[in-house]
């Protein structure tokens, strides 16, 4: 009996163990150490996420070319302003009252903003007392199964908790799909529909396709245009017009290749026809699962 209790004691012990080992080991991604890094107080958990001199290397003709001192010099230059905007979301999270050992990610999406750069976002959608947001993106690169981090756009707004519309991460899962033929079937298939509700003035049918970019600041890119309100209902007939003026003496038409854009307002997508020497464009934005039009830009060609 006094074996079997010192067998089961012996067995108990390497559990305990084995288990302070997993909860104690170093975090294996990038968006797991970012957030591992306020748990501890310490941006030292980033350093094997930095970009090295070898890395810098390896991007070739994509940046700059510079000496090995010069580089070196850019590099920590780039940790500073690095270490500044940690600081700057350390911030947040100490006036905020918020405890970041109870930040639990849940998923992250990343996606090329500009079409023709090395680099990645990566929108960290996080969970905080059962609550989901995506306030928090990365500027990374990811090379050869390994990320580098390069830059924290917005840190005055990371970790806030005020913006619930999750538009960072809609935005980033539109920028997947914008190579997908039946995602560009749809957006030209929304350009039609737009086209025939300015044509037969039907404005509730255009308005619920229109965002909203009034002065309401928490509102403005964020969510549809309310045509109950008599002056956000003005916005829609004035684009409306926009629109027919934009197709005036269009018999016909052809559609461009869909493209995108990152502006403040957000993650744009373009969608250009042509319609004799005219190309017109239709700017949307993504908003929560829906597009909705923000602009349209007319361009007469010689």
């Amino acid at each position: 009996m006094q074996i079997i209790k010192s067998f089961l004691l012996s067995v108990l012990a390497m559990i305990f163990f084995f288990a302070s080992c997993q909860k104690n080991q170093d975090p294996t991604s990038i968006d797991q150490a970012f957030i591992q890094s306020f748990r501890d107080g310490k941006f030292s958990v980033l350093e094997k996420y930095l970009p090295t001199r070898e890395f810098y290397k390896s991007l070739g003709k994509d940046i700059a070319s510079r000496t090995d001192t010069q580089i070196d010099s850019f590099l920590s230059l780039n940790k500073q302003k690095l270490t500044e905007s940690w600081k700057k979301m350390q911030e947040n999270l100490t006036n905020g009252k918020i405890d970041p050992a109870k930040i639990s990610i849940k998923e992250t999406v990343v996606y090329n903003p500009y079409q023709q750069s090395v680099m990645q976002a990566m929108v960290i959608v996080y969970d905080y007392n059962g609550k989901t947001w995506d306030d928090v993106t990365l500027i990374v690169k990811q090379q050869n199964n390994e990320s580098y981090l390069l830059e924290i756009p917005n840190p005055l707004s990371a970790f806030l908790m005020t913006d619930s519309s999750m538009v960072n991460s809609s935005q980033a899962r539109v920028a997947l799909e914008l190579e997908k033929p039946e995602f560009q079937q749809a957006v030209q298939k929304l350009v039609n529909e737009l086209l025939l509700y300015a044509k037969d003035n039907k404005q509730e049918d255009f308005g619920s396709n229109l965002v909203y970019n009034g002065d309401d600041k928490n509102r403005a890119w964020k969510s549809p245009v309310n045509m109950r309100d008599a002056t956000e209902a003005k916005l829609a007939i004035e684009m409306m017009g926009n629109v027919n003026r934009a197709m005036a003496d269009c018999s016909g038409f052809t559609f461009g290749k869909l493209q995108a854009d990152k502006e403040s307002e957000g993650y744009w997508i373009v969608q250009p026809l042509q319609c004799g020497k005219k190309i017109i464009r239709f700017a949307f934005l993504k908003v929560k699962d829906k597009l909705l039009l923000g602009d349209i830009d007319l361009e007469q060609m010689n």
